[in-house]
């Protein structure tokens, strides 16, 4: 273990104010546990609540904290629903690429925890400090994805694996079934190693460094994105999915084998979660050891357990 090389944890924000405490509190408790130097990189764009002077006060009297704040033009995303609404993936994207442009330009460092700030429970700071002692040649990203208690993954928006590979952006209205999204819901909690996986939601997450170098978020479909349906699911995905309305789910991702993506929830072009662009650049670079890490628990919002 190379001590020497420091952590940074990552996080977006937009009117986090009830939650500011509880992040301060979580970070002094890990910084201080840690065998590591550790700096936390905020970005924060158009917050109303008092985010920001919040923010900028803690990064005023704590200088391992670097902050950054921007008022974003909305005329600069794409994606619009039928009320001229910029679509909320196109935003965070945005958000998240900022903030990495940040992380990247803090020297020597090894590791990069995304955290989520939007959560008003404390970090799970031993489980985070037992997932820091993983080798890093055993991974190159361990995501916690939030399940309820009824084993029920939240976010099935970007959850992955070869036998739910597609979200609503290839199956539209399909996607919302009874069958499919039975399936989408698996229950991971008997599940003792970590679970492969092409993509998850990574709203906490311990990542390599150097993948950051080779990957971007993004709210559109990317040829990375083409390549993974094309190669993965061509050959897996099309023998394992079920049937919804009598009809083979492969159906509607491969017409003459091109991809075809729909515009779902009435925006005017295709969207995808950004956490799937982001993990299948990262597959198309070579860096396949994403997965889901059974033992790293966080309670997310009251009486709702979420497991990584």
């Amino acid at each position: 273990m190379h001590y020497s090389m420091s952590i940074v944890i990552g996080s977006i924000a937009r009117d986090v104010a009830p939650y500011v405490k509880t992040i301060m509190e979580s970070y002094n408790r890990l910084k201080s546990l840690c065998k590591r130097e550790i700096q936390y990189v905020i970005f924060e764009n158009d917050s109303v609540d008092g985010s920001v002077s919040l923010l900028r006060k803690w990064a005023d009297d704590d200088k391992s904290v670097h902050f950054y704040s921007e008022t974003v033009d909305t005329s600069i995303f794409r994606a619009r629903n039928t009320f001229n609404n910029p679509c909320k993936y196109e935003v965070i994207a945005y958000a998240r690429n900022r903030l990495m442009t940040y992380v990247k330009s803090i020297e020597n460092v090894q590791t990069v925890i995304f955290m989520d700030m939007n959560n008003e429970n404390a970090w799970p700071v031993e489980n985070i400090l037992n997932v820091l002692e993983i080798p890093h040649d055993q991974y190159d990203a361990l995501i916690c994805n939030g399940i309820n208690s009824s084993g029920c993954i939240i976010d099935t928006f970007s959850f992955r694996d070869l036998s739910t590979a597609f979200g609503p952006e290839i199956m539209g209205d399909l996607y919302y079934e009874p069958d499919y999204q039975k399936e989408i819901k698996k229950n991971f909690f008997n599940h003792e190693g970590t679970i492969p996986v092409f993509s998850a939601f990574n709203g906490l997450a311990v990542l390599n460094r150097e993948l950051l170098d080779k990957t971007e978020y993004s709210a559109f479909p990317t040829k990375e994105l083409n390549e993974f349906y094309r190669n993965t699911c061509d050959k897996f995905v099309l023998e394992v999915h079920p049937c919804v309305n009598e009809k083979h789910i492969g159906m509607f991702a491969f017409p003459d084998k091109d991809i075809f993506y729909y515009n779902f929830n009435n925006f005017n072009i295709p969207i995808i979660s950004p956490h799937v662009t982001f993990f299948a650049k990262l597959q198309a670079a070579g860096h396949n050891q994403i997965m889901i890490c059974p033992f790293l628990e966080w309670k997310w919002y009251k009486d709702t357990l979420f497991i990584l």
